[in-house]
Parts: C-alpha cells; structure tokens; sequence
C-alpha cells in the first residue's frame, strides 16, 4: 500500500482453551470459520479477547462468546436509545474515562468496565426520562476505537408496532397474561418492547 504497516510491536500473552493448551492434538484448535460455524461474528471474537489484558493468559471459552454477543447487543441498544447530533461535537464527552483507561498499556479490560458503567447509567437516565447528556455521535466514537460496527438500522414493521400498542393496552387493563403473551409474540418476531416513561421502545434482537 505504500504506508508504513506497524510502528510498534509487543508480545502478547498465550491463549489458552478451556483452562488448558491449545493444540490440534488436543482438538482445540479453533479458527474463526469455526467461530462463523456456530452463528457467532468475528465482532464477538474481538469483544472476547479484548476483554483479556495483553499482558496475561487469556482462556477461550465458547461461553465467553455468548458472554461477548451478548455485552455487543447492549452496547448497540444503548446506542439505538441516544439521540442524533446534527452537528459535530469535538472530543470523547462522558466516555473519557474509556479512553483514559486504553491510554494507560492499552488497558481494555478496564476500559470496557468503565464503559459498560456508563451504559447502566445512561439507560437508568433514559428509562427514567431524564436526557443522557450524550449523543450517538460519541458512543460511535467508542465503537470505532473498538473496532465494533453499529447494527444496521431496521424499520419496525407495522405489525410488531400493532402488537406494541395492543400490549400497552393490555398493560393498562392490567391483563398481565396477555401482556406478556404479546411480549412473546414481538421477541419471536425479532425485536425487544422496553418499557419507557414515556410509553415504549422497540429494538432489534
């Protein structure tokens, strides 16, 4: 390409499987198309050993990836809830502290525990109706120093928004069977009904 590959170079620590050796003898040996094989993406792969220090042994668990799929859908859950910013807004705002803590040996695994500090905050603020004080803006500033990638906009169809509302009249005449029998009938459809202050919120599973 013409540009300089690497400035800097570091050792990083064994990855270990399953609390022992990696080795194709053992049959643990994994590759990412084996990951891909078990509907997991490369994305829960890079939450997974970014969650490790590079300094110690990291243990690959194929739960550590469902742990990792799952920390992701939060993260771009709390990202669909902020609000867009027209304008550009300079600097990191309240996620400082992250990028703080990866400015100090690339400490990434106190970097996302601020991080996900923040994201209980910040959606504790927003259950409650209270503004966040940030924008998507900046969260995506967060995933593009991660290397994570926002999920693709859906539009609500019209029949989960149906359901939607008839579960927030069923919440009203306090039938909770049927409230929650419509919850069922939107999660099977692929998305999420959040209660909110100000009534609900859909998002994609």
């Amino acid at each position: 390409t013409g540009k300089t590959f690497a400035r800097h170079w570091f050792h990083v620590a064994h990855l270990m499987v399953d609390g022992g050796k990696m080795s194709k003898s053992l049959g643990n040996l994994y590759t990412l198309s084996d990951v891909l094989a078990r509907g997991l993406a490369a994305e829960d792969l890079r939450y997974a050993l970014l969650a490790g220090s590079y300094r110690q042994p990291l243990n690959f668990t194929w739960d550590s990836l469902t742990s990792a799929r799952q920390s992701l859908a939060r993260l771009r859950e709390l990202r669909e809830r902020l609000p867009e910013n027209t304008e550009n807004s300079d600097g990191f705002g309240i996620f400082q502290p992250v990028f703080d803590a990866l400015l100090d040996d690339l400490n990434t695994p106190e970097a996302l525990g601020r991080l996900f500090r923040l994201v209980r905050e910040l959606n504790a603020a927003l259950d409650s109706g209270t503004p966040a004080g940030v924008d998507r803006q900046q969260m995506d500033r967060v995933f593009e120093v991660f290397g994570f990638k926002p999920a693709p906009k859906r539009e609500v169809p019209a029949e989960i928004l149906a359901l939607a509302e008839q579960r927030v009249a069923a919440r009203k005449g306090r039938d909770w069977s049927a409230a929650d029998t419509l919850r069922a009938q939107i999660a099977a459809g692929g998305w999420q009904v959040k209660d909110t202050a100000a009534g609900f919120e859909l998002l994609p599973l």
